[in-house]
């Protein structure tokens, strides 16, 4: 599995996810194909219904 963003918040009653994305564009994503999310060490498949801009962030390094 390659990381392609990070979980900054999830934000909602609607499984919002508020993420920052590292190495990757967003337009990059297929929309069609599930992503998935790593929770206790396990992946859990999401399909992604629209991807929304938020404001600028600061950049996240590991």
């Amino acid at each position: 599995m390659q990381r392609i963003a990070q979980v900054l918040k999830s934000n909602g009653r609607d499984g919002e996810l508020l993420v920052s994305f590292v190495g990757i564009s967003p337009d990059e994503i297929n929309l069609e194909e599930p992503v998935f999310v790593e929770f206790d060490g396990l992946p859990v498949p999401f399909i992604l219904n629209p991807l929304s801009p938020a404001a600028p962030t600061v950049p996240w390094s590991a």
